[in-house]
């Protein structure tokens, strides 16, 4: 086997595995903003079209906006 194709055969692996590692952490926001419970329907919506329109974006920025308010991100039972 030439190292050529190695190096291509690996290049594809990794390349798999980054855009398995994308969609499980969109479907993992995506999720997390019909979760939460301080948002309304708009609120979610809206959410929801940030996250499809600019996908990378999006997703750091609630990401970061869940960490920055870690309270109000679920709504817990009592």
């Amino acid at each position: 086997m030439s190292v050529a194709l190695v190096a291509y055969t690996f290049g594809g692996l990794l390349a798999w595995a980054a855009l398995v590692a994308w969609i499980v952490s969109w479907a993992v926001g995506a999720v997390g903003v019909f979760r939460r419970g301080d948002l309304g329907a708009g609120g979610k919506a809206l959410w929801l079209v940030v996250l499809v329109v600019l996908p990378v974006i999006g997703l750091l920025v609630y990401y970061l906006w869940q960490a920055a308010n870690p309270d109000r991100s679920v709504v817990r039972s009592r």
